[in-house]
């Protein structure tokens, strides 16, 4: 629905427009990342990417033989506060009721054992990001004392 879409879209800028928000660029790595509205709309609000941190997820549903490297590292799709990436539950985890912990477990194996991710572990897992947004907050409390 193409009101519903709007309302979105205009809840999302309400919020990201302020000044004191952290703009997390949320990306599914195996959609295209040239057509994403969430950099688009994180670009719009906040041009010199002081507040904008980029999130891959769903990397362990791309095609095989392929990697997002090139975005996790800043060659493609370059941001100034960079990229995390992260792999989720899936839905059949969820069904099966699969401990939170456990997905952490799978995750850190996943880029553990991954031969393009492994050599970037420090950029990649949930746990990470969230040490990334709490050091961003942290930065701008800073700043703004």
């Amino acid at each position: 629905d193409l009101q519903l879409e709007q309302q979105i879209r205009s809840l999302i800028n309400e919020y990201i427009s302020k000044p004191n928000a952290i703009i997390l660029a949320v990306q599914a790595a195996n959609q295209d990342i040239a057509t994403s509205d969430s950099l688009h709309m994180a670009k719009e609000a906040d041009p010199d990417g002081t507040r904008t941190l980029g999130v891959l997820t769903k990397l362990d549903l791309m095609d095989k033989g392929t990697d997002a490297l090139p975005v996790l590292t800043g060659r493609h799709f370059p941001l100034r506060r960079g990229w995390a990436a992260v792999v989720n539950r899936s839905q059949q985890q969820i069904d099966l009721s699969i401990p939170i912990e456990d997905a952490h477990k799978f995750e850190n194996n996943y880029f553990d054992n991954h031969h393009a991710y492994r050599s970037i572990v420090e950029r990649c897992g949930v746990k990470v990001l969230a040490l990334r947004c709490s050091k961003m907050l942290e930065d701008h409390i800073r700043k703004t004392l």
